[in-house]
């Protein structure tokens, strides 16, 4: 947990859950993601109807520290993401038309860990997803 980022953390909306946005900010070192909780997940373009709302589900991503996600808007648009901690930091794969946007996010996300802080855990527990920071030099 960090008092002041080196960077500011990446904005997340408005009413993402309070946990995650502690998490991001660095004002906690770990969040539970639950996959029912995501009406607060921005639709990804503008014909995605505003009645729409996203649905997730999440697999085990294979190797240590890695999740898939699969998100999506009805039949009308779905992501696959591949979600993994690597060397401490977070990468997410795939996102089609909206990598850049996301990659844009993670970068962002990354910058603030700084260097005093990494990811250390990115897990499947029950049906949620476990990330963990700590500090540098610390597993």
């Amino acid at each position: 947990m960090t008092d002041s980022p080196s960077f500011p953390p990446p904005p997340l909306p408005a009413d993402a859950p309070d946990d995650l946005k502690q998490f991001v900010a660095g004002r906690v070192d770990e969040v539970y993601l639950d996959p029912e909780r995501v009406h607060w997940i921005p639709k990804p373009l503008p014909f995605v109807p505003d009645a729409l709302m996203p649905s997730v589900k999440v697999s085990n991503g294979g190797p240590p520290n890695a999740v898939t996600l699969t998100i999506g808007w009805s039949v009308l648009f779905r992501l696959k993401l591949r979600a993994s901690i690597v060397e401490g930091k977070l990468r997410i794969a795939g996102g089609g038309p909206l990598h850049h946007h996301i990659d844009d996010w993670v970068g962002q996300f990354n910058e603030s860990l700084g260097t005093d802080r990494h990811l250390d855990t990115l897990r499947l527990v029950g049906s949620r997803v476990h990330l963990r920071s700590v500090a540098s030099g610390q597993r």
